[in-house]
């Protein structure tokens, strides 16, 4: 159902998974230009006074045109600058076409593969935010994968250089759930190549810490070295957000970053060698809250 009424209206986000009470995020939006539900989900695509087009899913803000470009940045290109010259890498979810954009330019990747599971969220991402994308599912260099993304990795064995989990939220009972349990990270390990990486988004450090704290711990039974970095993304709660990057090996130091942006295309609009060396300082009283 497209919902074609222009009065402006303020849009309050639901709930956030692990979220504290108290406080929620409202957004002013200047047109309703979709809204409809999917076998997955309730989606929706509003036009904001401040963000541009944004698109929600169950009521939770997942991206928009002003800022989303930090967030895939972050999810992509900060973990490709982990391995020197990765060749492969896995995004599950994503279906706004963000991510696969972002991996389109990084130079050395020959097999990108996109495992999502709701082909609404790509046609309506392509029909009302083209601009996420870019073109990016019409290059021949990314397959695209309509399934469940939990049942395509176990397939897969050794085969990614990277993997990128860029689901929604792990709402209880929603398919996006099992992406964040322990169980499903030692599938992602077992799909990565020695020394690969996984990335994934860890919630707002302001207002979720509980997720980014239980994430980060069941990411450190499983992997050798787990980093969260944080970052302002506004559409996220308008506050310091979490991503985090686990691995078997240590993250690149800043020498090594500063070379391997070279085989970055183009330039970044966020994440330059000189935020890179920041990224991993958190303030005393956030390190507390989070228990590192």
């Amino acid at each position: 159902m497209t919902n074609s009424a222009k009065e402006p209206f303020y849009f309050t986000e639901a709930e956030l998974p692990y979220g504290k009470e108290g406080i929620k995020i409202s957004v002013l939006v200047s047109e309703t230009l979709l809204d409809e539900k999917s076998e997955y989900g309730h989606i929706q695509v509003f036009d904001t006074a401040f963000f541009g087009k944004m698109l929600v899913i169950e009521g939770i803000i997942q991206t928009t045109v002003y800022d989303e470009f930090i967030y895939h940045e972050m999810m992509v290109i900060l973990p490709s600058l982990r391995i020197e010259k990765p060749q492969s890498v896995l995004i599950i979810g994503g279906g706004d076409g963000g991510a696969t954009k972002q991996a389109l330019r990084v130079k050395s990747l020959k097999n990108i593969v996109m495992a999502e599971i709701d082909t609404t969220v790509i046609d309506v991402s392509q029909k009302f935010l083209p601009e996420i994308s870019g073109g990016a599912f019409d290059d021949p260099r990314v397959e695209l994968i309509i399934q469940d993304g939990a049942e395509y990795i176990r397939k897969h064995k050794a085969e990614f250089d990277l993997v990128v989990l860029d689901s929604t939220d792990p709402v209880p009972g929603s398919p996006a759930e099992y992406l964040f349990s322990e169980e499903f990270y030692h599938e992602v390990k077992d799909a990565l190549k020695p020394g690969g990486a996984v990335a994934l988004h860890g919630g707002s450090i302001t207002f979720q810490p509980a997720e980014v704290t239980t994430l980060i711990q069941r990411l450190r039974r499983v992997f050798k070295y787990v980093d969260l970095y944080p970052a302002i993304v506004p559409a996220y709660q308008l506050s310091l957000f979490g991503f985090i990057n686990a691995s078997d090996q240590p993250h690149a130091k800043t020498a090594e970053v500063e070379r391997w942006m070279q085989n970055i295309e183009g330039q970044n609009k966020y994440l330059s060698s000189e935020v890179y060396e920041t990224l991993g300082v958190l303030p005393p009283y956030i390190q507390k809250e989070l228990g590192l």
